[in-house]
C-alpha cells in the first residue's frame, strides 16, 4: 500500500478513536491489511484499537507483528514493553527491552521511556508490598525499580523508608545522600536522614539535617518537634 493510502487510512482511524468508535477503526485497518499484511503502521494501530478494549491478548500479536514487519516501529515496541509490565510479565519487558537496546538509537528516547515504565511498574509493586506488610520484598522492588531508573528520587526515598522500617539505618544514609547530592534541597530526604542519624544515635548529625529541613519548611511542624525532641 502505498505510503499516502496509509496516511489515509490512519488519519481515519484516528478519528475513529478520538469518537470511541473503536470498532469502525478495526474494521477499517483490517480491511487495509488484507491488501497490505506486512505494513507495521496499520499493526500497530490495529494493536491500539485492542488494547482499548481490554483485548490484551490481541493487542499484543498486532504489536509484535507491527515489530516482526519494521524492527525499528519505536511506537509499537513502547506499546509492547509497557503492556508486558501492564500484565505483569516484567521479565518479558525486560527481555524485550534488551532486544531493542541493540537496535535503536539511544536519541530516539525509546530506552529512556521503556526504562521509565519499567521501573515504575516495579515501584507500583513495591508499595502494594509494603500496604501487605511485606518489607524484604518492597525493597527489591524498589531496587529493581532504580538499577532501571536511577534517578528516580521518588523510588530512592521509597526505598530509603522502607530501608529504615527495617532498621537498615545505613542504607537509609546511602539512599538520602544519593537524593541530596542531586537535590540538595529536598526536605523529604533531610527528614529521614535526620531519622537514621537519630536512631544511630548521633543526634549532631539528625539536629543537622533537620536545621536544613526546617529553613525550607519554617512552618512543618513535624520537623520543629523533631527538632525539640533533639534538644
Amino acid at each position: 500500500m502505498p505510503q499516502t493510502e496509509t496516511d489515509a487510512v490512519i488519519d481515519n482511524v484516528r478519528i475513529y478513536c478520538k469518537a470511541n468508535q473503536y470498532d469502525s477503526a478495526r474494521k477499517l485497518l483490517t480491511t487495509a491489511l488484507v491488501a497490505d499484511p506486512d505494513n507495521a503502521r496499520l499493526h500497530f494501530w490495529l494493536g491500539k484499537t485492542w488494547h482499548h478494549r481490554n483485548r490484551f491478548t490481541a493487542a499484543l500479536a498486532e504489536f509484535n507483528l507491527a515489530l516482526k514487519a519494521d524492527p525499528n516501529c519505536a511506537e509499537a515496541a513502547i506499546c509492547l514493553v509497557a503492556l508486558y509490565c501492564d500484565l505483569g510479565r516484567y521479565q518479558d519487558g525486560v527481555e524485550l527491552y534488551t532486544q531493542l537496546s541493540h537496535s535503536h538509537d539511544p536519541a530516539s528516547g525509546l530506552h529512556k521511556l521503556a526504562l521509565h515504565k519499567l521501573a515504575q511498574q516495579h515501584m507500583r509493586c513495591g508499595d502494594l508490598y509494603v500496604r501487605m506488610g511485606k518489607k524484604p520484598e518492597a525493597q527489591r522492588e524498589y531496587q529493581r525499580a532504580l538499577l532501571l531508573d536511577r534517578d528516580n528520587s521518588t523510588c530512592r526515598l521509597k526505598l530509603a523508608v522502607s530501608c529504615y522500617f527495617a532498621v537498615s539505618l545505613d542504607r537509609v544514609i546511602e539512599e538520602t545522600d544519593a537524593i541530596l547530592a542531586a537535590e540538595p534541597e529536598h526536605c523529604e530526604a533531610l527528614l529521614w536522614s535526620g531519622l537514621a542519624f537519630f536512631k544511630k544515635n548521633n543526634p549532631a548529625r539528625a539536629s543537622e539535617q533537620w536545621e536544613k529541613a526546617r529553613r525550607l519548611r519554617p512552618h512543618d511542624t513535624t520537623i520543629r518537634a523533631l527538632l525539640r525532641a533533639n534538644e
